[in-house]
């Protein structure tokens, strides 16, 4: 063969690797490799555990839709998947799929950035510390926290490319922001304080035509899917009172209420052992722990924090403990290199703007609710990614020209 039709036959495929998208999808692909191959992700909770046993209709029962933490789309999906003749856990598959997805999204900003290689590849290295929190402990709601907000910034960030808005990228993020309501829809509205934040600094950007009509073409098929769960329970009555007691009881549970019950439990007839055994999800008698005693704490009981110093001395003290610590190291590190190297007075202003929200709004839920662990890493993991891409957006680039 001769030599110029080998060199003409390699330029395509050099090309093909060389390519923004390729690149981000490498990196995603290896990193997420490494990290089941090498190391051992696991459940942070154990309403993961509920919903596959539900949907895969384990033990010895009719496998069903009725995912009670999930839209029951997802549990059309996930049944028949667990029906097939594998050992695959579909629901982790499903959550590592759209991981993967949400990651190569977030790095497809930062490579196809027209910034200098060495920064490229820098905001590479920061975002995969941020996403390592992922992969290692799956749960349902984080999962849907990073679509719920890889899509709500893919769809600003699409609508404010240099040229003209990227229409594959908003529709992805609609895309995204769907998924992840189906599998938390409450995971939206915690997605969107942070990115509202970095919208608001970095808005002259956003051509705000196209990304009104993809938030609202995401916000209808919210819509759509959570009507669709909602009518799709309520017409199997027994079902509908499982996910009524469901939410009776998490509103005890995820709140305040257990340690503000006081006295308030004589008047259900509960003793302080009924009390604990109800704290540790433990309902051996149905008359004593029925949804009418359950309605009646949440009528009459306070679910918020009744001392607002107590609230912020758990808060600082969780996110300077150890293990809160190593899950925010990397999302310090960033916000402080990140304002460190960037030039443009937007992104000066919206990272530090971004981690006072993010920090903010844990705080008030902490105060609101009990808000878990995985809530906090996600959220502050999420606004690190976020000060990070925001260097590398339009109106907010890395400085090109600023040695270390």
């Amino acid at each position: 063969m001769a030599p110029v039709r080998v060199g003409r036959s390699r330029k395509p495929a050099l090309g093909l690797l060389t390519r923004p998208g390729m690149v981000a999808l490498i990196a995603t692909v290896v990193f997420f490799v490494v990290f089941l191959g090498v190391l051992h992700p696991g459940y942070a909770i154990n309403d993961d555990i509920k919903i596959i046993a539900i949907a895969a209709g384990y033990p010895d029962v009719a496998a069903s839709p009725f995912l009670i933490f999930s839209n029951v789309l997802l549990g059309f999906l996930l049944v028949p998947l667990y029906k097939l003749p594998t050992a695959i856990n579909w629901e982790i598959a499903l959550f590592l799929t759209v991981d993967m997805i949400a990651a190569w999204t977030l790095l497809y900003f930062v490579v196809s950035a027209s910034t200098p290689r060495f920064y490229r590849v820098m905001g590479m290295v920061l975002l995969l510390a941020c996403l390592s929190y992922y992969p290692l402990q799956i749960t349902f709601t984080s999962t849907a926290a990073l679509a719920c907000f890889t899509g709500l910034f893919a769809v600003l960030a699409g609508a404010s490319a240099p040229k003209e808005p990227s229409r594959a990228i908003m529709a992805l993020g609609s895309a995204l922001i769907f998924v992840g309501s189906l599998i938390r829809l409450q995971a939206l509205a915690l997605a969107v304080p942070p990115v509202l934040a970095g919208a608001l600094v970095l808005s002259r950007a956003i051509r705000i035509r196209p990304a009104i009509f993809a938030l609202g073409c995401a916000g209808i098929l919210v819509f759509g899917g959570y009507a669709v769960d909602r009518l799709y329970v309520r017409a199997h009555p027994k079902w509908n009172s499982v996910y009524r007691y469901q939410r009776t009881a998490a509103a005890i549970h995820d709140s305040h209420r257990l340690e503000n019950l006081g006295l308030e439990i004589r008047r259900i007839s509960w003793s302080n052992n009924d009390q604990e055994l109800f704290a540790r999800w433990w309902y051996p008698d149905p008359r004593t722990f029925s949804v009418e005693r359950l309605q009646y704490l949440v009528k009459h009981v306070s679910g918020i924090s009744n001392s607002p110093m107590l609230v912020w001395d758990a808060f600082i003290t969780r996110i300077a403990a150890s293990r809160a610590g190593w899950a925010l190291i990397f999302p310090a590190s960033s916000w402080l290199l990140m304002l460190a190297l960037s030039t443009s007075t937007n992104a000066r202003w919206a990272i530090p703007l971004i981690t006072t929200t993010a920090l903010a709004e844990n705080l008030a839920l902490m105060w609101l609710y009990k808000n878990p662990d995985y809530v906090l890493f996600s959220s502050m993991s999420n606004a690190a990614i976020l000060a990070i891409l925001a260097a590398f957006l339009a109106g907010g680039e890395v400085a090109r020209a600023r040695s270390l």
